[in-house]
């Protein structure tokens, strides 16, 4: 039985009947049934919530906690540079953070929160530059990084590498220069370099040739690709010595280049050759012994190699043709289709084409008679 006063303050008495969440069910000692409020104490709650070591900028962390209560937690974010969606924490930053895990209670329980703290910490992240080549000549390749372990997702570099100046071979040190990031991460920066390698030209020495007795002309070449700016060739060519008929080999000489090239040089002959005879100067064998021996046994033309359009006709001593040849070659060799000709004279003449020298002459065919 429990006491209730009344407004007017009269005493009345009350038994209750039954009492659930603060709520009971009352009757007056005249029987009356009424509801009232009573006062009841709210249990405490206590969460289970681990410290959270120091965390990396760009990490992305599982947290858990649990009430006594066995009530859902919930987490937020007090302070730093984190966001938290569901159980799920992300270093967004780095500095001081403090997060918490909070229940918020209910008609049993009252609210219960517990905090922790801890730091974001700079990402160490390695740059390294990535060494290049280029030929002598040539723009300056794009420069460019590797990054260990990667960045942050949506984080980028600002500025650019930098080279030291030059363009001659050699090699140039590519520094970080302008290259920034965020100020989130601790960057080991490792340089490296751009190496100028040498230009080859290929230069290809001009055969010539010249009439023996005669003056040599000027040694000439040919090159490629070409060469960078206002560059060029120092020195010259020249040719093994001698003045005899024959071919002598053309030499690189002092022909050369800057240290910044590599010269590859392809020789050529220089030929001295028998000066070509006038047509009134031609002349030919005036014996053909035609036994074999090497020595007289074709009717010959001296140069006659100079003068391909020739036509050469023979005739015998009743003034009959018995021979034609256009273009000859010295090759006529005393028979006529197998068959020896005839001891004695025989006339000739050699035509070199309209208005011009036709040369006229005998020879004999002497036959070997061992």
């Amino acid at each position: 039985m429990n006491k209730f006063y009344a407004p007017s303050g009269f005493l009345f008495l009350f038994f209750i009947l039954a009492a659930f969440n603060g709520q009971a069910t009352a009757v007056s000692s005249a029987g009356k049934r009424i509801d009232v409020g009573i006062a009841v104490a709210k249990k405490e709650q206590t969460i289970t919530f681990k410290a959270i070591p120091n965390q990396v900028y760009g990490t992305k962390l599982t947290i858990s906690a649990t009430a006594s209560s066995g009530l859902p937690v919930t987490f937020k974010v007090i302070s730093g540079p984190v966001s938290i969606e569901g159980n799920v924490l992300r270093v967004t930053g780095t500095g001081e953070v403090s997060i918490a895990a909070v229940q918020a209670g209910n008609d049993v329980y009252n609210p219960c929160m517990v905090e922790r703290k801890f730091k974001a910490l700079r990402k160490k992240i390695k740059v390294a530059v990535v060494p290049v080549t280029k030929t002598y000549g040539d723009k300056d390749p794009e420069f460019t990084v590797t990054v260990t372990p990667a960045l942050v997702e949506g984080d980028a570099f600002t500025g650019a590498l930098e080279r030291a100046p030059g363009e001659h071979v050699g090699r140039y040190l590519i520094s970080a220069g302008t290259l920034d990031i965020k100020d989130c991460y601790d960057v080991d920066c490792q340089t490296d370099y751009l190496e100028i390698l040498k230009k080859t030209i290929e230069v290809k020495a001009n055969p010539l040739s010249k009439a023996f007795g005669t003056a040599d002309p000027a040694l000439t070449y040919t090159f490629s690709p070409a060469l960078v700016g206002t560059d060029a060739f120092e020195g010259q060519l020249s040719r093994t010595p001698g003045e005899l008929r024959g071919l002598y080999p053309i030499l690189q000489n002092t022909l050369a280049l800057s240290s910044n090239y590599t010269l590859v040089f392809n020789a050529a002959m220089f030929e001295v050759i028998k000066p070509i005879q006038p047509l009134a100067m031609l002349k030919a064998n005036n014996i053909i012994t035609p036994n074999g021996d090497g020595k007289n046994d074709f009717l010959v033309f001296d140069d006659i190699e100079n003068y391909p359009a020739n036509e050469l006709k023979i005739f015998d001593h009743t003034s009959r043709v018995i021979y034609v040849k256009k273009s000859y070659d010295n090759s006529f060799d005393g028979k006529l289709s197998g068959e020896r000709l005839t001891e004695g004279s025989y006339y000739y003449i050699m035509d070199f084409g309209p208005g011009k020298l036709k040369l006229k002459g005998f020879f004999n065919v002497i036959h070997d008679r061992r």
